[in-house]
């Protein structure tokens, strides 16, 4: 069984977090990995192992997080634990480029929404004109 999860706030990258993290899925006997999301500002976290060392291991990131971070929820899953490390960092680096992508998909919405306020707001300035008038 796999948990993955994030650990998101200004200061998660950089600071010797993922260290701390793979000492930690050692230090309890799981198998996992730690790394940064392209955006800056989150660790993506998936560790195997069973349900309950698990919630047990989340349970403990809970408390050792970062001051000012936040844990998203855990997502479990049956997907197989990788057989090699050149099959985990096949995964790592497939998963980090899907994140880059979805990174950029939002970087392109955030535009088009700011454009769509910008036209909101000369229509609804036109509009206004027009009732002054």
């Amino acid at each position: 069984m796999r948990v993955s999860f994030f650990i998101q706030g200004k200061k998660v990258q950089n600071v010797g977090l993922r260290a701390k993290i793979m000492l930690l899925i050692n230090s309890v006997k799981l198998v996992g990995f730690a790394e940064n999301v392209p955006a800056g500002s989150a660790v993506s976290i998936e560790v195997w192992g069973s349900r309950e060392s698990l919630l047990n291991f989340y349970q403990t990131m809970e408390k050792q997080k970062p001051k000012d971070s936040i844990l998203t929820p855990p997502f479990f899953d049956d997907e197989k634990m990788p057989s090699s490390r050149k099959e985990m960092r096949s995964l790592m680096h497939f998963q980090l480029e899907q994140m880059d992508k979805f990174i950029g998909v939002g970087k392109e919405l955030r535009k088009e929404i700011s454009e769509m306020g910008k036209q909101m707001k000369q229509g609804f300035r036109a509009v206004v004109t027009a009732i002054q008038q």
